[in-house]
């Protein structure tokens, strides 16, 4: 979405698609992602997909930072 994980846009779009398809590990890893992209838009569809064929880059935290998930490929 281009908005850190704390936007009201972000925090918005993810209570209308656990509002309208459950909770976040069904989402994960159940609804379609057909019916993930007519709740919420391709993008997240698109994002979900990436997750679940693990083509994700786990970037661990230390020192009290925290670590980061990368879904989008390396442009």
């Amino acid at each position: 979405m281009g908005r850190g994980v704390g936007t009201e846009g972000v925090r918005a779009t993810y209570l209308d698609l656990i509002a309208r398809l459950g909770d976040d590990i069904h989402v994960l890893e159940v609804a379609s992602l057909d019916v993930i992209a007519d709740a919420v838009g391709e993008q997240v569809a698109e994002a979900v997909g990436w997750v679940r064929r693990g083509n994700v880059a786990i970037s661990p935290g230390y020192d009290g930072v925290y670590g980061r998930l990368g879904i989008w490929p390396a442009s």
